[in-house]
């Protein structure tokens, strides 16, 4: 009798271990099915609300922009504008949609430009993305939906497609014209001496050393120096200020002909020093995109038969170069004042001033 009591127990208890099993199994299935249900929900609202703010968020990154100061315009051939740095003049390939330090790549100059004026734009002559000062661009189109050819403009067709062109050309033709002269100003590393010479006596010297190019066919090249001040060999912000002036116009010439003068410009990681550039960065705010090398002046001249007048133009020395100077060398930066104005460069004033 005992024996069948406790079978019938035992039968009993299983049935309830079962039951009690299977109403945990479920539960576990319903929850797992509501966080299902609910990530789904949470996803879909999302990506509604990402998709939503989409427009706005573009909206912002334009309207954070800053306009680009005209520095000269001629409203029927050309303008030329203040490029800031760690902006490239024109988008492509090489440079991607990124810039150096991970960021989204800012738009081009011929985008801001374009958008700015409301009309097509050729460049000139482009600047290293690194470095800032005058850009000289032509007109190409009375509107921004007219093309070189003329088409989809607003008038003029082909013969107004024509002019745009000639103007390009001559604009071209007038900056490589031996009378033209664009003057930089550069910071480089190092003092003002080379080999114990001060290159300061020197006053303006030329640099003649062929350059190689994409396809390693070397190249004249000519780039004529002013050294005009520097800190002492014992400073520890060791570095000089330099006025260049291109008379060729091979890629990165001013740098490479820098670097063979055993002072590279702060801030060029293709042909600079590395351990002087992160030094700079890291201890003295060097920004990390900017190539210390700032297109001060332009002075191009005016060509026979041609309706494009002569041209000069002068850019100031941007607020990040003069950061630099008058927080790290403000007895060069006013050592270099007077000639550099003398040159025709613009200056701001000290913070003294």
């Amino acid at each position: 009798m005992s024996l069948v009591i406790g079978q019938k127990l035992l039968l009993s208890l299983t049935r309830s271990g079962t039951v009690f099993f299977c109403r945990k199994n479920m539960m576990a299935d319903r929850l797992d099915s509501i966080r299902s249900t609910l990530l789904s929900v949470w996803r879909v609202r999302l990506f509604a609300l990402v998709f939503l703010l989409l427009p706005f968020h573009a909206a912002c990154l334009k309207g954070i922009i800053e306009p680009t100061r005209i520095l000269s315009t001629d409203s029927s051939t050309y303008l030329v504008v203040a490029k800031p740095p760690a902006v490239a003049c024109h988008r492509s390939d090489y440079i991607g949609r990124k810039a150096p330090d991970g960021t989204p790549e800012p738009p081009a100059m011929v985008q801001r430009i374009r958008d700015q004026v409301g009309r097509r734009v050729n460049l000139i002559h482009r600047l290293d993305r690194g470095a800032s000062g005058c850009l000289l661009l032509a007109f190409a189109g009375d509107s921004r939906g007219e093309d070189e050819d003329g088409k989809d403009g607003e008038g003029g067709g082909e013969d107004s497609a024509e002019r745009y062109r000639d103007t390009t050309r001559r604009l071209i033709a007038s900056l490589a014209d031996d009378r033209a002269v664009k003057t930089y100003v550069a910071l480089v590393r190092g003092g003002p001496f080379l080999h114990g010479e001060d290159l300061r006596r020197r006053g303006w010297f030329a640099v003649d050393r062929p350059i190689r190019d994409a396809r390693g066919v070397e190249r004249e090249a000519l780039t004529q120096f002013r050294f005009v001040a520097g800190t002492d060999d014992d400073c520890a912000a060791r570095a000089s200020i330099v006025l260049a002036r291109p008379r060729t116009g091979r890629w990165h010439q001013i740098r490479r002909h820098l670097n063979g003068l055993s002072h590279p410009i702060l801030g060029d990681s293709t042909h600079g020093n590395s351990r002087i550039n992160r030094e700079w960065r890291s201890k003295r705010g060097l920004p990390g995109q900017r190539l210390c090398l700032h297109l001060a002046k332009m002075s191009l001249p005016s060509l026979e038969n041609s309706e494009t007048a002569g041209l000069e133009v002068a850019c100031e020395i941007p607020d990040d170069m003069m950061g630099l100077l008058r927080t790290w060398m403000p007895t060069v930066l006013e050592e270099a004042r007077i000639v550099m104005e003398e040159e025709g460069i613009l200056v701001p004033p000290s913070f003294d001033d």
